[in-house]
């Protein structure tokens, strides 16, 4: 069984440390989802996912997007089922803060 940690103590500036969260986050997607250690990766990987999706719909040039092209960006980013939901729900309220 691997014993992983987050160090917190390590200094990363905010977008080093946004661009190692979907980094980590697409590392995770290859981990057998039964892995126990897992569970305790959940947030890291779905911020990452977060992430991803922020990055893509920040690279579409339509000025205003609909549900389903979000959804379709979503898909390939391989965000799924009620996730890109949950994803833009979690981005409206870190940008609120």
């Amino acid at each position: 069984m691997y014993n992983l940690q987050l160090y917190s103590d390590i200094e990363l500036s905010s977008s080093k440390r946004r661009a190692w969260i979907v980094n980590t986050s697409k590392h995770l997607s290859e981990i057998n989802s039964s892995h126990p250690d897992l569970a305790h990766l959940e947030n890291v990987a779905f911020a990452g996912k977060c992430g991803s999706l922020l990055i893509t719909l920040s690279g579409d040039a339509t000025e205003r997007l609909d549900y389903r092209k979000v959804k379709t960006h979503a898909r390939s980013r391989g965000i799924g089922g009620p996730e890109p939901q949950a994803c833009l729900e979690t981005l409206k309220i870190v940008r609120m803060s």
